[in-house]
């Protein structure tokens, strides 16, 4: 089942670059776009329905809300994320629409300017503390490798991404409260059984899975940042009771809601 990332989904200027070395992500998904660039090694990539084996100077564009994974054994790759408001014009432009293919590469111009406004800068931010790349930057290198995707890989029309955006308004709106997909498939005027499918072709998890992540990463913030007692945080992230706040977190997190707070008092 993937994770959802809500960290990556709500708010704005979500931006973060990342170099993974011989190491992977499990099956997760969210509202940002997801850039990624083979440095050296193979890694074995999922996207949707789909896998890809990509190498070196390969790279992949995830779309927002498709689930995807990473697996590297050995090698290294670059990961960015980025909301659509940093690629304005290029969001609106595919935001009915869903790529044939994840995988492209870039021209070797476009390649050379990324690595040099951001990937190579990251790299020695993260080494030297020098400056970051700009706004300025930040905007031209993800509108340069949108680019290049967009003229290589073709796009298909996908009717229901209004209905998919609604879903995830209402789960966000609703979250802290008893919701279901019968509740939501009422409050946005749709058949039950039309919405079930739609929500499960696209985000292939339960409901109840989904609607968890969120109280989840809720609660995880209240337990960092207030003292709040555990039956109360449980309560006011919009779990039942404390033995399914208590399932939940350990099913996601393998630690007890007492661990997390005490480890993030030590981090």
């Amino acid at each position: 089942m993937p994770l959802h990332q809500r960290s990556n989904t709500v708010g704005s200027e979500i931006y973060n670059t990342l170099l993974y070395n011989g190491s992977g992500w499990p099956l997760h998904l969210h509202r940002s776009f997801e850039f990624a660039r083979v440095e050296s090694g193979t890694v074995q990539a999922t996207v949707g329905d789909r896998h890809y084996t990509a190498g070196a100077g390969d790279c992949l564009l995830i779309f927002p809300y498709q689930a995807h994974a990473y697996e590297c054994v050995s090698g290294s790759y670059y990961v960015v994320v980025f909301d659509g408001e940093r690629v304005g014009q290029f969001s609106s432009r595919v935001a009915r629409l869903q790529p044939e293919t994840a995988l492209f590469r870039l021209p070797p111009a476009v390649d050379a300017y990324l690595h040099a406004c951001l990937l190579d800068r990251f790299r020695e931010v993260a080494a030297t503390l020098s400056e970051p790349a700009t706004a300025y930057e930040i905007k031209s290198g993800l509108y340069a490798l949108c680019a290049a995707f967009y003229r290589q890989v073709q796009l298909l029309e996908r009717a229901q991404d209004g209905l998919v955006a609604a879903m995830l308004a209402y789960i966000e709106a609703h979250f802290t409260e008893e919701i279901s997909l019968h509740s939501m498939a009422a409050a946005l005027s749709r058949d039950y059984h039309y919405l079930s499918r739609i929500f499960n072709q696209t985000f292939a998890v339960h409901f109840s899975t989904l609607l968890n992540q969120y109280r989840y990463e809720e609660a995880l913030t209240l337990l960092r940042t207030t003292d709040l007692p555990l039956t109360e945080i449980a309560l006011r992230s919009g779990f039942q009771s404390i033995r399914s706040f208590n399932r939940c977190v350990r099913e996601i997190s393998g630690r007890t809601p007492s661990q997390l707070r005490a480890q993030s008092k030590t981090d």
